[in-house]
């Protein structure tokens, strides 16, 4: 989940890339700080590409039905994932899900990344309808919490649009 959160991070900071670390530093028995040394940054993408794929994941989050991802007064942006897990005992695909949502917000200039994943859900089937509460609630505090600014300009309209339901289904 780490290495999946830094990809999507490169992806939706500008496409430049940054070592993730758990702690910064610890304190030694005898009082010493140790600190961890990450890698330099690197790009690892074009800033326009990254601007792109930030503005395909706020045009998914903004054209939810379901409203799953809102966070009054922030622009964000978000990407589901569901996969069935596979099983070596038969060499096929279980019954058993996978599913994740990853949003970033405020889409303007990305502060924050949550990844949410849930392995064999039991109730709901794809990362909107089940991690994507999770997301939407830890995104929320995260940005009330650390005193983010709200987004000072509107979503704008993009041209994507849900898949119609087909009538009588």
């Amino acid at each position: 989940a780490v290495q999946e959160a830094a990809a999507v991070a490169s992806v939706t900071n500008g496409g430049t890339y940054n070592q993730p670390r758990v702690l910064a530093s610890t304190k030694l028995a005898d009082g010493t700080e140790q600190t961890f040394e990450t890698e330099d940054s690197r790009r690892v993408i074009s800033k326009e590409a990254s601007a792109q794929v930030v503005a395909l994941m706020e045009a998914m989050a903004a054209n939810s039905t379901s409203h799953t991802f809102d966070v009054p007064g922030y622009r964000v942006g978000a990407k589901t994932g569901t996969a069935l897990e596979y099983d070596f005992d038969c060499s096929c695909f279980s019954k058993r899900r996978v599913v994740s949502t990853i949003g970033v917000a405020p889409v303007e200039n990305p502060q924050y990344l949550v990844y949410v994943v849930i392995h064999d859900p039991h109730n709901g089937k794809s990362g909107s309808s089940v991690a994507g509460p999770a997301e939407q609630d830890i995104m929320s505090l995260t940005l009330a919490r650390y005193g983010v600014a709200p987004s000072a300009t509107k979503t704008p309209k993009y041209p994507i649009e849900p898949k119609a339901k087909p009538k009588g289904k």
